[in-house]
């Protein structure tokens, strides 16, 4: 697949800085054309509101031509929801990636609106930049890493996982994690031993599953961790940070409202609380045909 066209949602704000960065370091990368796309909701202002828009809306132009100067990118402007704009731009532009801000502000990780809908109907490979004070954002060389369900058969995403780390001249981890079964009552210590067997070899298995998949994906060389935790969002979490990894890459869970609404999405949960970017890979994506 080629990679031709980065398309970056930024509100010209003062948190929009790293999403700007990221976008221009992976196009510069890629050898792609950058976007920037800005839209806003048209509503109607108050009485005595006119004189601050204007000074807003001169904030946003010089802030857009700042931007577009420095990563030798066009600005587009558009009116509407952010989410709606970008999927629309992408489209007609035919985009290999959306980056966008995860809206948060201040020092803790967060997940704002826009950040939400777009990774709830996410189309093209989305990557979430971080935009809270500390986050790690740039793309230094470390490697993407790639938690991977080892019972699904969708190697695509894995696929282009590769694919982009070798255009970013980077390396892959995968990691898998194995949650241990939850007894309700306590165990002697026979039946506690008994149980620790049992879950060695369940991690036992998962090492080899995942290092299949890797061979099947064409990553023989990524480096594999099986991870046992109770929280396999942290645990992940965790493990980007030991490798201070560029990225975390993963497919769309798609769930149904209803299922959402019970048990969440571990996209979410992920995007939520990570504190670098996140790439999303929509299901079915890599099969369309490739430039």
């Amino acid at each position: 697949m080629s990679f031709h066209t980065v398309l970056a949602g930024l509100d010209l704000g003062p948190y929009c800085q790293p999403v700007a960065e990221f976008a221009r370091s992976l196009a510069w990368k890629l050898e792609a054309k950058l976007v920037y796309l800005h839209s806003e909701e048209d509503s109607p202002l108050a009485p005595g509101w006119a004189e601050l828009a204007l000074e807003a809306e001169r904030y946003r132009r010089e802030a857009a031509a700042r931007h577009a100067n420095e990563g030798q990118a066009t600005v587009v402007w558009r009116t509407g929801p952010p989410a709606a704009a970008l999927q629309d731009e992408a489209a007609a532009l035919g985009a290999n990636f959306v980056v966008a801000g995860t809206g948060a502000y201040g020092h803790e990780p967060m997940l704002g609106k826009t950040a939400l809908q777009m990774l709830r109907s996410v189309t093209l490979p989305l990557c979430l930049v971080p935009t809270h004070e500390g986050a790690r954002t740039t793309l230094s060389g470390s490697p993407i890493l790639a938690p991977v369900d080892v019972a699904s058969s969708d190697l695509d995403w894995l696929r282009m996982v590769g694919d982009l780390a070798r255009r970013l001249g980077t390396t892959v981890a995968l990691v898998h994690v194995v949650r241990p079964p939850r007894l309700v009552t306590q165990l002697g210590p026979e039946s506690a031993t008994r149980l620790r067997g049992l879950i060695r070899e369940l991690l036992h298995r998962a090492a080899q599953a995942l290092k299949q998949r890797a061979t099947e994906a064409g990553l023989e060389h990524a480096s594999l961790r099986v991870i046992e935790s109770d929280d396999p969002a942290d645990a992940i979490l965790e493990a980007a940070r030991q490798l201070d990894a560029d990225l975390i890459a993963l497919p769309a869970h798609q769930k149904s409202p209803i299922e959402r609404l019970v048990v969440g999405s571990f996209t979410e949960k992920l995007a939520h609380r990570t504190n670098r970017p996140l790439l999303v890979f929509p299901s079915g994506f890599s099969s369309q045909p490739a430039d």
